[in-house]
């Protein structure tokens, strides 16, 4: 049983990058979320009236397991970054906080403190350099029908460090190029699920 109640800080550039990072927190988790709320900006901004609605959130049903994500933070003034501080430090093992932001420099000091800083930035700038060669070479097969990529050296030596930050990649170079279709994607994420399985046992 994995249960994480720290409220977490992605810092992101890329919301294909944070929804990926999401859908994987989510399925690493167990018991699973019962209830996922995702608050975004209002007029661009998230306001403090949006962080009082989180208070009725969390008195509803308390006992059941909820993930509350807060999209572009780093929107929120001080006043409004401040009232959550609470919510923050009333951790439960029932209510995961997962908040998300571009400028970490924008969040107070007592919001870092209490919650685990994820940088997801240095990894989403691999994608150009490290991983669109790889990838490029995986369409260029994967359009005549071969599977030869699976021999390359990073493949047939897999990390799991690599095999974890290669699926993140495939999928935000899909998202933005839609350049494999559906079957030519799930062979090869299938294939890096089973590498990743095996190199984490």
């Amino acid at each position: 049983m994995n249960i994480s109640t720290i409220p977490l800080l992605i810092i992101t550039n890329s919301n294909e990058g944070f929804e990926g990072y999401i859908k994987k927190f989510i399925a690493e988790n167990t018991p699973e979320f019962k209830e996922i709320n995702t608050i975004e900006p209002e007029k661009n901004e998230i306001t403090i009236d949006q962080i009082r609605s989180i208070y009725g959130m969390i008195k509803h049903i308390p006992q059941q397991r909820r993930l509350i994500i807060i999209k572009s933070f780093d929107s929120a003034k001080t006043l409004t970054q401040n009232a959550i501080l609470k919510l923050l430090e009333e951790k439960t093992v029932n209510t995961q906080f997962v908040l998300q932001a571009k400028n970490l420099n924008k969040i107070i000091d007592t919001i870092q403190s209490r919650v685990k800083v994820i940088n997801l930035v240095q990894s989403e700038k691999v994608l150009d350099e490290t991983y669109k060669k790889l990838i490029e070479l995986i369409i260029t097969q994967s359009k005549a029908k071969s599977l030869a990529f699976l021999n390359e050296k990073e493949f047939t030596n897999p990390n799991l460090e690599f095999i974890n930050k290669f699926l993140i990649n495939l999928q935000l170079y899909f998202l933005s190029t839609k350049e494999l279709n559906q079957n030519q994607i799930i062979i090869i994420i299938n294939k890096s699920f089973e590498y990743q399985k095996q190199l984490g046992s």
